[in-house]
């Protein structure tokens, strides 16, 4: 996912933005920044596993889409925005990335029946 795209779907998230709509571009500068942020903490953490340039792999891109939304949701709050939903669903999505890159191996044969 492009990062024009992520930040599409994170106004879309925040009921920003509706489907077909163009993103304002002081939006598109806002939600920018707080990826900028949350890609240098998940780089630190060692759960981002593209580069600031390259599109995000799409199982994570989810993950992120939900992160960057709680992030900035303060920024977009209105009357809908449910932002202790936002909360923990952020607290989920940390824990699912780094299930993604710590994932403990299984050899093949511990896996095979016998």
């Amino acid at each position: 996912m492009t990062k024009t795209k992520l930040i599409s779907r994170v106004l879309q998230k925040l009921k920003v933005l509706a489907m077909g709509e163009d993103v304002a571009p002081e939006d598109s500068a806002l939600v920018s920044e707080f990826y900028d942020e949350v890609y240098e903490e998940l780089k630190q953490k060692g759960v981002a596993t593209w580069s600031s340039v390259e599109d995000i792999p799409s199982l994570q891109a989810q993950q992120v889409i939900k992160i960057v939304a709680s992030r900035c949701a303060d920024d977009f709050e209105h009357e809908e925005l449910n932002t202790q939903r936002l909360l923990l669903e952020e607290s989920q999505a940390m824990i699912k990335l780094d299930e993604y890159i710590h994932v403990p191996y299984v050899s093949a044969s511990e896996t095979e029946s016998y």
